[in-house]
Parts: structure tokens; sequence; C-alpha cells
């Protein structure tokens, strides 16, 4: 005959044994959850499309180009437009306009002369932007050819592969003082070259600047007036 078996003590059992199991897996099943619901988020998440505009900078004008994303995707001129930040701003609101705002925009262009205000301006409208360095730019050993067109195209192709080289840029407080500190040292070199071009106008006069007299190392008010004394 069959002993009846209680049915607390058949929940308390099963209980321990659910401890004892949480215990050894030491709560890996939660983490192993998380992540499959996390995945499946990721892939019922539509992505966002992606465009990349390549940007040949030049004094007067802008060429652009664009590269739609994918291996295979499409890479097209849209043309030139002036080298102003409100032509820029146009462009950039066109382009969400036609391929929607939830697109993200990624740009480049080289580092030159025009400096760092367009990569600061587009990234304050969202658009991802690059300054890159030519130096480190790949070409192809056969491509000779060198125009606007060909570079902008190239530049969103090669933003698209992920083969270009950043560098840094500066906010406008620490570009600023770096044009100081330039402006400095461009001054001083140009008293130097001066001086160093005075004195050898002297020397071919027959008149020596002696080094030990007072102000002639620095050319300072004293020697300079020296000079004017000479002259006449």
């Amino acid at each position: 005959m069959k002993k009846a078996v209680c049915l607390p003590f058949i929940f308390s059992r099963a209980t321990r044994l659910f401890e004892v199991e949480q215990s050894r897996t030491n709560g890996r099943d939660k983490v192993f959850r998380s992540v499959a619901i996390k995945q499946f988020e990721l892939a019922n998440t539509p992505m966002k499309k992606e465009l990349y505009l390549g940007l040949d900078v030049h004094k007067d004008c802008i060429m652009r180009a664009v590269a739609e994303e994918g291996r295979k995707g499409e890479v097209r001129d849209t043309g030139a437009i002036s080298n102003d930040l409100h032509a820029v701003e146009k462009w950039i609101g066109r382009l969400r306009k036609v391929h929607g705002k939830e697109t993200q925009l990624r740009a480049c262009y080289e580092a030159g002369p025009c400096g760092f205000g367009l990569a600061r301006r587009l990234r304050q409208l969202g658009v991802e932007c690059e300054v890159v360095a030519p130096s480190m730019t790949p070409t192809r050993s056969g491509d000779r050819v060198k125009t606007d067109k060909r570079d902008a195209r190239k530049l969103a192709r090669l933003l698209r592969a992920g083969e270009l080289t950043p560098v840094y840029i500066p906010e406008a407080t620490d570009e600023a003082i770096r044009d100081l500190c330039r402006a400095r040292t461009d001054a001083v070199d140009d008293r130097r070259r001066s001086r160093h071009r005075l004195k050898g106008f002297l020397l071919r006069q027959g008149i020596v600047i002696m080094e030990k007299a007072p102000g002639a190392r620095r050319m300072s008010v004293t020697c300079a007036s020296w000079c004017c004394r000479i002259r006449q």
C-alpha cells in the first residue's frame, strides 16, 4: 500500500531544489535571458539609413559627392556650392528632406587652409564630420587624373570604407590660442630676418655693428637711433 505524501512537503522540496540549481548556475540564466532579449530587440529594430558626404573644400566653392551605404552603393556627384555656412545649411536641409530626418549623415573633407569652421558647424547641425589628413589618404598607383569631382567622390567612397585618418578638430578657443602663438612666432621670425638683412646691408657698406654695443644683439631703440645717425 502506497504512503500518502503531504503537498507542503512536495513544495518545500521543489523550492530547495530550485535554490540549489540557482546557486549552482550563479544566476547566469538571467544574464542569458537579458542578452537574448537585447539581441531580439536589435534584430527587430529598423536600422537607420546612412549617407556619406565627400567634400572638396576650396576658397570659393565646395564640390560635393554623396555615397549610399553598402559596398555596391551608388557614389554620385551633386555639384558645387559656394563656400559659406548658409549654403551648407540649406544643402543639409535638402538632404534630410529627401532622404528623411532619421537618415544619419557622415561627412569629411581634407585638412587645409580653410580651417575647421565648416566641421564645427556641421557637427552643430547633427552631421558626423571628420577632417582627414591629406598625406594619409590612400591613392591608387595608376590614378593620375585629379579633378575636384573625382576628389569628392574618392573621399565619399573612402569614408564609407573607413579608410581615412581623421585629425583632431580643436574648439574655437583652442584655435584662437593656436593662431595667437603662430602670429607671435611669425613676428619673431620676421624681426630676426629683418635684423640679419640690415646687418648684411651695413656690412656691404663697410659699417660693422659691434656685437657688444648696447642693444646690438636684439636691435633695440638705441641701436636703431644709432643707425639713423649713420644715415645722416
